[in-house]
């Protein structure tokens, strides 16, 4: 898989092999990782990603946030700039930032996509 650039990296405190029902695991190993990219190419699912081996095997799950828009001489793109796991519960946050341009490099506004944080209660597979 090739990606753009990855932000951050980040384990889920909760994905041991004997998780607690809730709190953080006290022992490792996790096994749940999360990247924060530009995305893949011409597909945009691919700016978060989630492995729950440990990192040997990736896959997208970025694909329920706003999706990029291109029309003629404009475009917009949500990235995801952060992440966070709810310490008592089975959240888990991204928060993300809007990029608006025209083709000429200047700001976009007002934007079509929206951009802020999102929430996941199911691991991270819908935002």
């Amino acid at each position: 898989m090739w990606l753009s650039t990855v932000r951050k990296v980040a384990l889920d405190p909760r994905s041991c092999v004997s998780a607690p029902t809730t709190g953080h695991c006290a022992t490792g190993p996790l096994n749940t990782v999360f990247a924060l990219t530009q995305g893949s190419g011409s597909d945009p699912s691919y700016r978060l990603i989630r492995s729950t081996q440990g990192g040997a095997n990736w896959s997208a799950v970025g694909g329920d946030l706003p999706a990029e828009v291109i029309v003629d001489d404009w475009y917009e793109a949500v990235y995801p700039s952060d992440i966070a796991f709810d310490a008592g519960g089975d959240a888990i946050y991204v928060a993300t930032y809007g990029s608006y341009y025209y083709l000429d490099d200047t700001p976009r506004v007002p934007s079509v996509i929206a951009s802020g944080v999102f929430r996941s209660t199911d691991g991270g597979t819908h935002w």
